[in-house]
């Protein structure tokens, strides 16, 4: 069986018919027969999506989640109540409260973002959790990332999204944000969630643990839906010099980089929707 990656929720969908579309993001992630869940969306296409593409979640051995925001973790309960629990991969602080500070007008809005049920809530569904800070191997060739260090200077967490409390928010570092590593036959494959502390600087993580493998995709979400031309040309020039040979964006890239991504790497790009699949 091929290693591959399949997309179950994304913000796009090819047609209107049997699946829908939600700003979040899930995929399953295939490598040398196992199988695992990464993210679960929002929860508005997770089960509807999965039935019309044909997919089983009793297949699947493990849940693992990027970071703690609804559109990745919203399905999770929906998830384990269908297959009867399952272990869950995640960072320590993925149950941190979080909160997007938004203005409309004059107004300024607070929307909680965070996971909507207690790591208790979900223990109570049957997730039996790993939770971890480091790397560590999943499955054989498929790698949580742990936390993921930021070393260069033109990558930086979101400006609007807050953890804490109401009474004491604070800038959100992301020390939960994680990725997953496939290392297979290809070479390394990245599957981003949103990838909030730089896909560069995921790519560059990657590299660190896997020195002696060549690059071959990195596919999800890479948050550049307000990136500065100087974050975009660089993360282009990267993509570059690690000679990905597919790249595949979608979620909260954000359409005017994925533009830009998509006229600066020619055939390499990818656009992501649901139900895309990529051999890996």
């Amino acid at each position: 069986m091929n290693d591959f990656v399949h997309v179950v929720c994304e913000n796009y969908v090819p047609t209107s018919f049997g699946i829908v579309g939600e700003h979040g993001f899930a995929a399953i992630v295939n490598v040398g027969g196992r199988k695992v869940l990464f993210d679960t969306g929002q929860g508005a296409g997770l089960l509807g999506n999965s039935r019309f593409m044909g997919i089983d979640f009793s297949e699947t051995e493990f849940l693992a989640l990027s970071h703690g925001h609804k559109d990745h973790t919203g399905g999770v309960m929906d998830f384990l109540n269908a297959v009867g629990g399952k272990p869950v991969v995640a960072h320590p602080k993925v149950f941190e409260s979080r909160t997007a500070v938004r203005k409309i007008g004059d107004r300024e809005i607070r929307l909680p973002i965070g996971m909507s049920w207690t790591k208790e809530d979900l223990e109570a569904a049957g997730a039996e959790f790993s939770l971890s800070a480091e790397p560590f191997e999943i499955v054989p060739g498929l790698w949580f990332s742990g936390e993921v260090p930021m070393k260069n200077d033109f990558e930086t967490t979101d400006a609007s999204l807050y953890v804490g409390s109401n009474d004491d928010l604070k800038l959100d570092p992301f020390d939960d944000d994680a990725s997953l590593f496939a290392v297979t036959d290809r070479g390394i494959t990245i599957i981003a969630g949103c990838a909030h502390r730089g896909i560069v600087n995921t790519m560059a993580h990657a590299r660190e643990l896997f020195s002696d493998k060549p690059f071959y995709a990195v596919i999800g979400g890479f948050h550049l839906m307000d990136a500065s031309r100087e974050r975009i040309d660089k993360t282009i020039e990267a993509f570059r010099e690690y000679d990905v040979k597919l790249i595949a964006a979608g979620h909260c890239t954000g359409l005017p980089s994925v533009f830009e991504l998509a006229k600066a790497l020619g055939d390499a790009f990818r656009f992501l929707w649901v139900g895309k699949k990529f051999d890996i």
